[in-house]
C-alpha cells in the first residue's frame, strides 16, 4: 500500500490516493482515519474506476507532526482496517504561516499595517507580481523564511482561507462594529487610525480572504475532528 502525497499544510484540504493490493467487494466502503499525538481524524474514501485506489482529501491538522493513515473497510456493517498503515507529514507553508501571523495581531491593525505584513511575507508580493516598497526593501533580513509559493496571488489567497478556517480564530475578528467604534475613538486620541483584519486583507488584494471574513457569524472548524483516545 501506498501514498501518493507525503506532505500536506497543516490546513490540509488536499486530495490524495491510497493504492491497495487487491480489490474488494463491489458493495464495501471506505474510510481513511488518521491519527496524530492528539487527534484522529476520520474522512471517507472514494474508490476510484480500477478498483484499487482511492482517493480522499486530507483534513487539516493541529501541529507540525507525522501522523499514521490506515484505511478502513465497511462490509455489511463490519468496519476493519485494511492492508496496513502510511505514513504523512504535516508542515507549515506559507499561507499558515500569514494566517497565524494575522491571528495574532487582530487588535494592533492600522492604516500602515499592510506594509508590516508585506515586510514580513514578501511572498504576498512575489505571488502578484508586484515589488516591494522602496522602504521595506532594507529589512528583508526580517522576513520568516517560508517555503516557495506554489501559485499565484488567488492560490494563496485561497489558502491563506482554508488555513484561517482551520484555526479557532479569536472573537475579535468578527467582532467589526463594536471594533470599529472602539478603533475610531482610539485614532482620534493618537491619530492612528486602527483598523480590522477586514481593512487589512482588502489592502492586499486577498479577496477570498475578506469574502470570508464578511461572511463569519460564529467561530468553526472546517472539517470534523475527534479527541485521539487515550493510550
Amino acid at each position: 500500500m501506498d501514498v501518493t502525497r507525503k506532505e500536506v499544510p497543516l490546513y490540509g484540504q488536499v486530495q490524495t490516493h491510497i493504492t491497495l493490493r487487491a480489490r474488494a467487494h463491489e458493495d464495501a466502503e471506505f474510510y481513511v482515519v488518521a491519527r496524530g499525538s492528539r487527534m484522529t481524524h476520520v474522512t471517507a474514501a472514494e474508490r476510484l474506476d480500477d478498483g484499487l485506489t482511492l482517493c480522499f482529501t486530507v483534513p487539516g491538522h493541529d501541529r507540525e507532526e507525522a501522523v499514521s493513515v490506515t484505511p478502513y473497510i465497511c462490509i455489511k456493517g463490519q468496519i476493519e482496517p485494511c492492508e496496513g498503515m502510511v505514513s504523512l507529514e504535516y508542515f507549515r507553508d506559507a499561507a499558515q504561516e500569514a494566517a497565524e501571523y494575522l491571528s495574532a495581531s487582530p487588535d494592533h491593525l492600522e492604516s500602515q499595517s499592510y506594509k508590516e505584513v508585506l515586510e514580513r511575507f514578501p511572498t504576498l508580493v512575489r505571488a502578484s507580481d508586484e515589488e516591494l516598497p522602496g522602504e521595506l526593501l532594507d529589512h528583508n533580513e526580517k522576513s520568516i523564511q517560508l517555503r516557495p509559493s506554489s501559485g499565484d496571488l488567488k492560490q494563496l489567497d485561497e489558502n491563506i482561507v482554508q488555513a484561517v478556517a482551520n484555526m479557532d480564530y479569536p472573537q475579535q475578528w468578527k467582532n467589526t462594529d463594536s471594533q470599529s467604534e472602539e478603533g475610531n475613538e482610539m485614532g482620534d486620541a493618537e491619530n492612528h487610525p486602527k483598523e480590522h483584519l477586514l481593512h487589512l486583507a482588502t489592502r492586499l488584494g486577498l479577496v477570498h480572504l475578506t469574502c470570508f471574513l464578511m461572511h463569519q457569524r460564529e467561530p468553526q472548524r472546517c472539517h470534523t475532528m475527534f479527541q485521539a483516545p487515550a493510550a
